[in-house]
């Protein structure tokens, strides 16, 4: 098996590929930014306005939480969906090769 067969298999489905990839690569960005943001809010809660900007940063963190809630949700999906065409493809593609082959063979 070659990368050029493997490549020819997925093909079809590049665009789905990407988007998913991009979507992974989101989720990953914002469970990178979520530590840094709590630590401004700790470095917050020292300062001289601590309520106000406590809060700004507290919301944030949440906010982003439900963002990566909702990216996970997403690319969770897109994997099913992607990753179960190519496996249809797959048996298909195996299915019409084995109804190719002669019939001694299957003896």
């Amino acid at each position: 098996m070659t990368l050029s067969f493997l490549m020819s298999l997925i093909r079809p489905y590049r665009a789905g590929l990407l988007l998913l990839t991009a979507i992974l690569l989101a989720e990953a960005a914002i469970s990178l930014v979520i530590p840094w943001i709590g630590g401004q809010l700790g470095a917050a809660f020292l300062g001289p306005e601590r309520q106000a900007a406590a809060l700004g940063l507290a919301a944030g963190i949440l906010g982003l939480l439900f963002l990566l809630a909702m990216l996970r949700m997403v690319s969770a999906i897109f994997y099913a969906r992607v990753s179960e065409s190519i496996l249809a493809d797959l048996r298909l593609r195996l299915f019409d090769h084995l109804l190719a082959l002669p019939l001694p063979w299957h003896q």
